[in-house]
Formats: C-alpha cells, structure tokens, sequence
C-alpha cells in the first residue's frame, strides 16, 4: 500500500491559554487500490477534523489539526496514519502561554468626513504582575494611526491609547492594530474600523485615446463615470477644453448616488491630420473639480471595408478542391493596418480552409484565400472572422457558401461531338455553338471549360462561363466557340473544346475542333430570309437565291439549320442539297418554311456547306427572322390536313395521305418532313414533295412528320400526325453511334467459335457482318445458318454514309424464326473513320437495343476508345416463347 502522510510535523508555536489555531496536513494514496486511513492523536491538546477517510486510488484529502491549549506549558503529541500494510507518523507540538493583558477585539471609529479625522481611546489592562512594555503594529488602511508604536503598561494598571482616523477616500475602512509584550510572545489582534465620508468620481477609461481617425471620419466613445464616495454627486455642465475636433454627444449629467453609473459619450471627428487632444473636466455643482482627463486622437485613419460581404463557391463536384479571395481594403488614410488573423467559424467550418495572405493592408488590399473542398454532397455554410489591429474595426465577417454534388446518375453529352467550321474566309470571324446536353438522371457539374491548346489565338470562345456550371436532367448548356480566321488560303486549324463534369479526378472531355482558312465567297439574294409577320398557327415560305462568287469549282455539299435555331422554321425537302456542279457565277435557290406558334420574334440561320477540299467544308450561314402574330379578319391562309395516327412494323412503309384547301380555292404545293423521331434515327421521306407519299420509320419508336401546304404567295399552313414503329416478332437488334464514324455490327453462330477468340470474328463461316448488307433486308451472310431458307438467317438493313460529320444513321439485323437450341453471339466494330485525313475523334459512342418476340428486351451502351476495335457485346439465348437474355461480356479486341 503506497500512503503518503505530509509534512512530517505540524509545529503551532505559542498560542495564549482558551485560544484556538488550526494547521491541515495531506493523505494521498498513491497505491492502485481504494484504502479506508484511521487518524489518531495521543495528546489532548490536539484533536484532528475526520478520524477515518476513504481514498481512491490517486486521490488525496487535506485534513485540520486544532491546538487548544488549556495550561501554560509546552503541548507534544504524535499524529499516525493508519492503512493496510502502512503506518504513518506526523510530530505535534505547541507551547500554551498565559494572557499578559487584554484588550476590545474591536474598535469603530465611526464615519468621518473625508479631509477630517477622529480620535478613540483604546483600553489596555494589564494581568500581569510585573511592568510590561508593549509594541503596536498596524495593518491595513493608512487611514489609522496611533501615537506611538510603543507604550509602557504597568502591572495590574490599565492605560487608553489614542486610535486617530482621518480618511482620505470616502468608502470604509479597515485595518488590524497588533499588540504584543516581547518579541516570541503570542499577538493580540484589534479590528479597527470607519467609514470616509465624501464625493468620489471615478472615470474610465483615463486618459482616453482615440488612436488614429481617418480624415472627417466620426468615431465615438463611451466614458464611463462612477461614483464611488458615499455622498450623492450633483454635477456642474461637462467642460471640454482643447481642439474643437472632439466634442460631447450626451446632454448634461444626472445626479448620481453612492454605487451608480452613468455613461458619457465622447465623439472625435478630426478635420485636420496629425495629433490631436483636448482635456474633459468634471464639476460638482459647488464648482469643485471632481476629475479631469485627458482626450487624445491623431487625425489620419484608415477606413476598412471587406470585399465581397459573401464568399459563393457555386455548386463544386466532390473532391474538387477550389480557392476563392476576398479583399480587406483600406479606402482611408495611408496608415499601417494588420490582419491579426482570419478563422473559420460556423458549423460547416471543416471544409473550409485559409491559405496564406499578406497581413498587412496595402494601398490595393490585402486579398486572404479561401479554400474549399466537400469530400459529401450537399450544402455547406460557414464565415470567416477577420481580426485587424485597427481599435474602430477590430474585425469584419465574410459568409461562405458552397455546394458539392456528387458525379452519380450525371452523363453529359456534347452536340455536335466534333465541330466543323468548315473553311472561313481570311480575316473573317465564325461562331459556332456545342451544347452540352444532360442525358443523365441527377444534376450535373461542368467545370473547366476552356479551349486547347490553352492561349490558342484562332479558336476561343466568345463567352466564357462561370467556373460551375449546373445542367439540370435534360437541360443543356450552351457554348459559343469563335474562330478568327488569319493566315493563308488554305491552312488547316486544329483545336479542341476542353470540359470536365460529373465525378472529379475523371478524364476530361474534348470535342475536336477544326477550321481552313479560304478565299471562297458566296453570295445570297436577298441576305436573309426575312418573314415579317406570320399569324400563329399558320406557315409561310421564304426563298434565298445562292450564287458562287468567287473563282473556285466547288463540289457538292450539304444545307441544314443551325443549332440554337428556332423550331419554328424548317427547310423545305426540296431544299436540302446543292446541285452536283456548282461552278463559279452559278446559283441555286433554298426554301424555308416559319411556322410560328405563339406571339413573338423567332429567329434562326441555315448553314450551306460547300466542299472545296474532302475533309474541310466551307460553310456560309443566313439569317432568318419573323414574328408571330395574330390572325386578323382578313386572313387568307390555307389549312393542312394530315392523316390519323399510323402504325407499321419498323423498316417497312406506313402511308401518308395529306390534303390542303384553300379559302381562295388558289392551288396547293405540298410537302412532307420528320420533325421529331428517336436519336440518331436519321429517317426521311423519299418523295416528301406530293400530298401522298410512303415512309419508312428505320428503328423502333414513334415519328412525327409534318405536312406544310403553301399557295404560290408563300402562305402556307402545317399539321401533324404521329407513326408508331414497332419491332418485328423474332430477333431485331439496332445499334447507333456518335460521332458519325463507321461501326458495323457481327453476329456469330454459336457453331463459329468462343466469342472471345480473334478468329471466329474474322472467319468466313456462320458469320454476319452489316458492311455485307448492299441493299436493304438482304443477306449479310455467306452461309446457311441452320434449317433450310432464310427464315433462320439474319439479314439486315444497311446504315448510309452520313450526310453530316456528327450523326450516322442506324444499322439493324433481323432474324424472323431465331433458333432456340444454342447462342448467338454479338459484337459491335468501329471500323473506319469519315474524317480523313483528319484524326479520329478519341471516342466512339455506341447503344445497342435487342428486340425479342416484339418486346425490348436489353439495352446496352459502350465507347470505342480506339480505331478497329471489337467490343463482344454478349451472347443472346432465344426461347420458344419469344423472349431472350443476354450474358454480357467484358471481351475487347483490339486491331481486328
């Protein structure tokens, strides 16, 4: 048992007889165990405060020994401790002495006023036997004295002593007059007490600073005022003596009572620079002066502001991490200002940080980073406190706001996925737009978009966006890319359109840009399509002549709507296509429908595009305008009339039959176009330019096609039906891809061989490949598959080559009676690239839907990371009951 017993003696010295003095001494345990100590003590004259104590382990108890001595004589004892297995031994001792005299415990002098005195006898009674020379020592209060610190007291006599009290202060006062008889001799103690009467005025602060003020700036300060006498102060009007650039802001002062408080309110507003004081005197009414203080200033201070109050990180993808600034600004007088420090506050204060700053205040601020990075989604708030050595603005507040989103369910994708400006004439200026479309289900950041090379001087884009942006499921953003065209005829530009979004720390995503610069000039009569005013609901048709003025021989090309046009207006079908030859002065003529409906300005451009090299078009735009506006008395519009909803099997002919009439009876022009079908669908009416007419939907899903009936002054009217295209019974595969390079899909008979194996792709037998097929619903095999006839054989319908350099139209194979007794294995191949001698874009988008006894059955979407690579879709098991599953596989192959 560890046990700790100090000190190791407790010596009381001389105390009189019937007098009682206390020392304590300390148990610890120092064991590992609780422990019961007993306390004992063999003397009388001792006694201790607790006879036993309990003690955990660590703990200790401080514990009182009281002497009383009850004869003049010398009192020894012995204290022991007592615990298991310890004994400890504290020594005791003290020595009772006989009172030699005595006196009153306590004398009151009673209340004096300040500035006066009183003077009490104090009695001294000798019980003594022989003359006795006694020593007084005061302590406390100067405010008592005695006549002198000595005095004889005769045996068995008793003597006054002259207590005097002049108080200088008026509040009470005490001290304690201590009497002995020699020098080891025992004390007696006299409180001494009495009360100062008078008026005491304290202020704070004094003196008072006002530090550095800046130039005509007011800045204000209480002074606080007590009165700490006893005697109510009436006070004399406030007296402000010195420069005129302090002044006093409170009226005049109340009485105050012993113990209240007032506050004065003291103003500095420096109207000239450098230092500056005054002094403030306060008066009692009898004209006495109570205090004076001296004021202080120094004209010249800054004045401090915090730019921006509110610190927005936006909307930030997890893990990002992002540093805004705020600046402390001085807009006053040039004087030294230090940030002391800048913390964090608030309960999102974890994913905010402060990185390192100039503490001292410049002309131009001092600008204090700001870190943030969210590592969960969602919404964050916090403030950074900034502390300044300045007294007037010792800190400011800045709020910090932040979101972080997470990647999950975000799939951006860019529209054109390449852009083509086509060839630019020299020192001429294009614009294109890229939307960024959100195909995902869940929000989605994009983030550092720029253009690469980073610096590039010919491509740029015209706005640049906010660090963040936020897409919304289905909503989009749009980018307008600028290409400034310098150099030579003929130069080749390469670029690309940098953006990150989603998920941070992912590969950013690119879409290639590209640009030649030309001498090519095409002219269009008139220059824009200009269609005034429209009534809503009805159509009208504008014409634009376009002639080659320059000196070049171009190939044929293509017309299209721009993106980020109005869907109002659409090119008529005869008015898709330049002629075959288009030499130089020669022209052609391009029609263009608005069909407004609703009130209000519409606009859009159609872009030509004239191949003058194979892979660098020229593109010249025309703008176009309209308004829609109400019908009035007077309309003479002609009316559309389409044909019910249809429904047909996909790839085969659904007919149309459209009609118009005319309030005039004038003769009617019709035209047919798809206005809304699946992505990537890319179908079109073969002959849209008669009131009946055929088409044929290319893959599964509903088509809208509009029919425009216009007289011969360009009124027109539109309508609307919807085809239903559905899949055939049996096994119906489609698969589309973006950008429009070649991908060709294969279909393997099980009997070919392992899926994963190079060979049984490129072997000749029991396999299908779409670049086989040479005309639609033909064969894409050399063999028979299994029974006899074609029934169980694929066929497919082969995708065209792309109009445009963005979207390909759909491959599909079909086999009407699958067997059911082994597997067909599918792959997608990315064969060949449209671009040349341009590079390949770095990725290849595909989707793949797989269709079973006319049900959908599987959907699935991959990237091509690389020119001819194989991606093994999986193997297809086809049941009697028309449906099927599929067993996905990871196999690529690459080279093949």
């Amino acid at each position: 048992m560890e046990l700790e017993a100090t000190p190791t003696a407790l010596e009381f010295g001389a105390l009189f007889v019937g007098e009682r003095a206390t020392k304590n001494f300390l148990i610890s345990n120092q064991g590992r165990i609780s422990t019961q100590a007993v306390v004992e003590i063999d003397s009388a004259a001792f006694r201790a405060d607790a006879t036993a104590v309990s003690l955990a382990p660590g703990e200790s108890r401080r514990i009182g020994v009281t002497y009383s001595p009850v004869e003049a004589a010398d009192d020894r004892g012995t204290l022991g401790v007592r615990a298991a297995g310890a004994d400890r031994k504290i020594a005791l001792s003290g020595r009772g002495v006989e009172r030699l005299f005595e006196a009153e415990p306590t004398l009151d002098l009673g209340s004096v006023r300040v500035g006066e005195s009183s003077t009490l006898p104090l009695q001294l009674r000798s019980l003594a036997a022989l003359d006795l020379e006694l020593s007084l020592e005061l302590r406390g209060s100067e405010a008592f004295t005695t006549g002198s610190p000595k005095v004889g007291l005769p045996a068995g006599a008793a003597i006054e002593v002259p207590v005097t009290f002049a108080p200088a202060e008026p509040w009470a006062a005490h001290a304690v007059l201590e009497i002995s008889a020699c020098t080891d001799c025992p004390r007696a103690r006299v409180q001494l007490i009495g009360e100062g009467l008078g008026r005491a005025l304290r202020v704070a602060p004094n003196p008072i600073e006002f530090g550095p003020v800046a130039y005509y700036v007011s800045r204000s300060q209480d002074v606080h005022l007590r009165n700490e006498g006893n005697e109510t102060i009436a006070f004399a009007p406030v007296e402000l003596e010195g420069s005129d650039a302090f002044s006093i802001a409170t009226p005049a002062l109340v009485d105050l009572a012993p113990g209240e408080s007032t506050t004065l309110q003291l103003r500095f507003r420096p109207r000239a620079l450098g230092p500056l004081q005054a002094t403030l005197h306060f008066r009692a009414d009898d004209s006495r002066i109570l205090s004076s203080v001296p004021v202080r200033g120094d004209g010249g201070g800054p004045i401090l502001s915090v730019e921006p109050g509110v610190l927005d990180f936006g909307t930030q993808p997890i893990g990002r991490s992002v540093e805004r600034s705020f600046l402390l600004r001085n807009s006053g007088q040039p004087v030294p200002v230090a940030i002391r420090s800048v913390r964090i506050e608030g309960p999102d204060a974890g994913v905010f940080s402060v990185g390192a700053f100039e503490p001292d205040v410049r002309d131009m601020g001092s600008a204090v980073p700001i870190r943030f990075q969210g590592e969960r989604a969602g919404t964050f708030e916090a403030r950074a406190v900034v502390t300044t050595n300045d007294r007037w603005q010792p800190h400011f507040e800045v709020v910090l706001a932040a979101r972080a989103l997470a990647g999950a369910g975000c799939e951006i994708m860019a529209i054109p996925g390449v852009l083509h400006f086509g060839q630019v004439a020299v020192n001429r200026r294009d614009e294109r737009q890229v939307l960024l479309v959100n195909n995902g289900t869940s929000e989605c950041v994009v983030w550092d978009v720029g253009i690469d090379p980073a610096g590039s001087s010919l491509f740029r884009l015209a706005t640049q966006p906010a660090d963040t942006v936020v897409v919304g499921p289905g909503e989009s953003l749009p980018l307008v890319v600028r290409f400034d065209s310098q150099g030579t005829n003929g130069q080749l530009v390469r670029g690309g359109l940098r953006y990150s979004y989603g998920a941070f720390g992912r590969q950013p995503a690119r879409v290639a840009l590209d640009a030649v610069t030309t001498d090519i000039r095409i002219g269009t009569d008139p220059s824009s399509f200009a269609f005034g005013q429209v009534p809503v609901g009805a159509a009208s048709v504008r014409r634009v002549r376009v002639t080659n003025e320059s000196a070049t021989w171009l190939l044929p090309g293509s017309i299209a709507l721009a993106a980020g046009g109005s869907s109002t207006m659409h090119l008529l079908p005869g008015s898709t296509v330049v002629p075959e030859d288009f030499p130089a002065g020669a022209f052609f003529d391009v029609d263009l429908a608005f069909t407004p409906t609703r009130g209000g300005f519409e606009r859009s451009q159609v872009e030509l595009t004239f191949d003058v090299f194979e892979a660098d078009p020229d593109v010249t735009r025309i703008d176009a305008w309209g308004e829609g506006v109400a019908c009035g008395e007077d309309c003479a519009w002609p009316r559309a009339i389409c044909p019910d909803e249809v429904t047909v099997v996909a790839r085969q002919p659904a007919t149309l039959v459209g009609r118009g009439v005319h309030p005039l009876n004038s003769s009617l022009s019709c035209s047919w176009r798809v206005v809304a079908e699946p992505d990537h669908a890319g179908s079109r009416i073969e002959e849209p330019a008669v009131c009946t007419t055929e088409f044929r939907p290319k893959i599964v899903g509903s088509y809208e096609v509009e029919l425009l009936v216009h007289d011969a002054q360009g009124r027109a009217d539109t309508c609307t039906t919807l085809v239903h295209a559905t899949p055939p019974g049996g096994l119906w595969i489609e698969t589309v891809w973006e950008p429009a390079e070649d991908v060709r899909m294969l279909l393997l008979h099980d009997a070919a061989g392992q899926s994963s194996n190079r060979e049984a792709w490129t072997g000749s037998g029991l396999r299908c490949v779409t670049a086989m097929c040479h005309s639609d619903a033909a064969s894409c095999t050399s063999d028979d598959w299994d029974a006899p006839g074609r029934n169980d054989d694929p066929i497919c319908w082969v995708a065209a080559q792309p109009t445009t350099m963005y979207r390909a139209p759909p491959e599909t194979l079909y086999i009407e009676a699958p067997a059911v007794d082994h597997l067909y294995h599918l792959g997608i191949h990315y064969n060949l690239y449209y671009g040349y001698p341009a590079p390949p874009p770095p990725y290849v988008d595909a989707s793949v839907r797989i269709f079973c006894g006319g049900h959908l059955r599987h959907s699935i979407q991959d990237r091509f990371l690389a020119l001819d690579e194989l991606i093994v879709v999986g193997s297809i098991a086809y049941d009697a009951t028309g449906a099927c599953s599929l067993a996905q596989s990871s196999v690529r192959i690459p080279d093949l």
